[in-house]
């Protein structure tokens, strides 16, 4: 077989997303946004999150969401990576997951026309209705997993 037809039946490989989401936790309580009129997932909850964009360092895409999303200043040195997810759907991404144990100023909706709910739940009572990635990430990082995979089928 020839080079050019070898290279034709290689599978291309994919085009990536890259996601940053907050895990800020208050008293046992996790800060989670319920997403509106953004044409995914609108109604389900997830955490702050926002895509890294070409060029921005992952911890500065983080502090960049914070603040754009919920009004709140974290310093990258307070933040602690605590599960890369690989999202195998339609698309595939990479989601990084932060903690924070520390910030300035009270969590706000800075985006209405994106949440239309911004609320504190303690990390065993979930809302029924969230990302499933963002569930199943969730679900890992307190199993203590650093790395997961989530197959959408």
């Amino acid at each position: 077989m020839s080079y050019i037809l070898k290279c034709e039946k290689m599978r291309q490989p994919p085009t990536l997303r890259f996601g940053a989401h907050l895990l800020l936790e208050d008293k046992g309580k996790l800060l989670l946004q319920r997403r509106f009129n953004t044409g995914y997932s609108d109604g389900k909850y997830g955490l702050v999150s926002g895509h890294v964009e070409r060029g921005e360092e992952l911890k500065a895409a983080m502090r960049r969401e914070a603040l754009e999303e919920a009004g709140i200043k974290i310093r990258e040195t307070d933040m602690e990576v605590v599960n890369v997810l690989h999202v195998i759907k339609e698309y595939e991404a990479i989601q990084v997951f932060l903690r924070v144990n520390r910030w300035q100023g009270k969590p706000m909706n800075m985006e209405p026309d994106k949440c239309d709910r911004l609320e504190w739940f303690p990390r065993d009572r979930l809302p029924s209705k969230m990302v499933p990635y963002v569930r199943y990430g969730l679900s890992q990082i307190n199993k203590g997993n650093f790395y997961s995979e989530y197959i959408e089928e």
